[in-house]
C-alpha cells in the first residue's frame, strides 16, 4: 500500500515508505486526489501544508490528514492556494488557531476552512502564481549551479589523487605533508575548559565541530571565553592558515581557519593542525576533502558507537605530496572553484529571501502586480 506524508515547512507532499497492510495502525484511511489541499492536523502550526501532485493521485492517508477540493475554479486558482497554505503567514494564522496540548495541538477542519485569507482577482491569482514560478525557476537553476559545482570540486579531490599515481607523486601521510613534530595538538580537556568558563560576551570564540561548515568556521554560533582563559589556553590558540579537525563523530569534518577566525581557540572536541607553511592548507583541502579520504578515515577511526580519532590515526592519513611548483596551481584552481560555489551559494540565498519578501508582500492583498515586474522587486526589496 502506497501512503503519503506533508512536509513541514511547506515543502510539500511526498511518499512514504510502502507498508503492509496487516501493519496499518489507523483505524481508517482515504485516498487522496492530485490537485486537492491537504494538511497534517498535528503539524499545521509548522506549515505541514501542501498539494497533492499528479504523481500522489490515489495514495493513501489517515484522517490526521484532512484533504480538500476547489469546488468553483472561477473564484480561485488551485495553484495560488498553494502558495498562500504553504506561506509563514498561513503558518502563524494555523497555529493561533490550533487547539489541544502541547506538542499534540491539531488545526480541525472548521478552524482550517475558517482562516482568513485575501483572494484578489482570478487573472491577478494567476500572474501571482507566474511569476512566483519564475522565481522558483531562477532558485532550481542556482542549486543546479551549486550542486554542480560541489560535484566539480568532488572530482577535482578524487582527480588529484589518480594524478599522483599516474605521474609517479611521492606519497606519504599528513604528518609528512605538514612537516612539524609538533603539527597535530589535541584540543583543551574538559578538565582545562569547563562549562563554566563560558561567557555569552566573551571576546574570544571557542570553535567546536559544530561550528565547522563547509570547511570553513561559522563564528556566530561559537562559545566563548573571556581574556583571561584564552591566555591561559593560548596553547590552544589559532592562526591563518591552521587547520581545525573533528574528532569524534562526523571524523571526515575539518576546516582551514581563515584571518576572520585566527585568534580563536581550539575546542575540546577539536584537534589543531599547523603546517609549518600556512599556504600548505590550501592545497591540502581537496585532498583531505576527497571521498577516499573520509572513507580512510571512517574506516581506520576507533569507537562502537560514536567513531573516534586519536593523533597517530590522523597523522596516518595517505596524502599524495605534489611537486612544489605544483601547489599554488592546485590551490589556485580549487580556490576558484570555491569561488564559483560561493557565489552561487549566495545567489540561491538571495533569491529565496527575494521570493519569501515577494510572496509576503502579495498575499497581504495590499500589493497588486503593476505592469512591470521591476516595480514589484522594489515593493519586496
Amino acid at each position: 500500500m502506497d501512503y503519503a506524508g506533508v512536509r513541514l515547512e511547506g515543502k510539500g507532499v511526498y511518499r512514504r515508505d510502502a507498508v503492509p497492510a496487516a501493519e496499518v495502525r489507523a483505524s481508517s484511511l482515504h485516498q487522496l486526489r492530485s490537485g486537492t489541499i491537504v494538511y497534517n492536523r498535528m503539524w499545521a502550526s509548522r506549515g505541514a501544508f501542501g498539494l497533492v501532485p499528479d504523481a500522489l493521485d490515489g495514495t493513501l492517508v489517515s484522517n490526521d490528514f484532512p484533504a480538500f477540493e476547489l469546488i468553483d475554479d472561477h473564484a480561485a486558482d488551485v495553484s495560488f492556494l498553494e502558495l498562500m497554505v504553504t506561506s509563514p503567514q498561513f503558518w502563524a494564522k494555523a497555529s493561533e488557531l490550533s487547539s489541544g496540548s502541547t506538542g499534540r495541538r491539531r488545526l480541525k477542519e472548521q478552524e482550517f476552512l475558517g482562516l482568513p485569507v485575501a483572494l484578489p482577482p482570478l487573472v491577478e491569482q494567476r500572474r501571482i502564481v507566474d511569476l512566483i514560478g519564475a522565481v522558483d525557476d531562477a532558485i532550481e537553476k542556482a542549486e543546479a549551479s551549486v550542486a554542480a559545482a560541489g560535484r566539480a570540486m568532488c572530482e577535482f579531490g578524487s582527480g588529484l589523487i589518480a594524478r599522483s599515481v599516474n605521474e609517479g607523486w611521492a606519497t606519504g601521510t599528513l604528518q609528512d605533508a605538514l612537516l612539524r613534530d609538533d603539527a597535530i595538538r589535541t584540543g583543551p580537556f574538559g578538565s582545562q575548559l569547563h562549562q563554566s568558563d563560558y561567557v555569552p560576551d566573551g571576546p574570544v570564540a571557542v570553535i567546536m565541530p559544530a561550528d565547522m561548515r563547509d570547511n570553513r568556521i561559522d563564528l556566530d554560533g561559537a562559545a566563548r571565553v573571556s581574556a583571561a582563559d584564552a591566555e591561559r589556553l593560548s596553547r590552544h590558540s589559532t592562526e591563518a592558515g591552521d587547520i581545525l579537525w573533528s574528532r569524534r563523530g562526523d571524523v571526515t569534518r575539518f576546516a582551514l581557519v581563515d584571518r576572520a577566525a585566527a585568534g580563536s581557540l581550539c575546542g575540546t572536541g577539536c584537534f589543531l593542525l599547523r603546517p609549518s607553511d600556512p599556504t600548505d592548507s590550501s592545497w591540502l583541502e581537496p585532498i583531505l576533502s576527497s571521498p577516499a579520504t573520509g572513507k580512510w578515515l571512517e574506516s581506520n577511526a576507533v569507537g562502537a558507537t560514536m567513531l573516534n580519532l586519536n593523533r597517530s590515526i590522523l597523522a596516518g592519513v595517505p596524502v599524495p605530496l605534489p611537486p612544489s611548483s605544483q601547489r599554488p596551481v592546485i590551490a589556485g584552481a580549487w580556490a576558484a572553484m570555491r569561488d564559483a560555489e560561493s557565489k552561487a551559494s549566495a545567489m540561491s540565498d538571495s533569491l529565496r529571501s527575494l521570493r519569501s519578501k515577494m510572496l509576503s508582500a502579495l498575499l497581504s492583498g495590499e500589493h497588486a502586480i503593476p505592469d512591470s515586474y521591476d516595480e514589484v522587486m522594489e515593493v519586496a526589496a
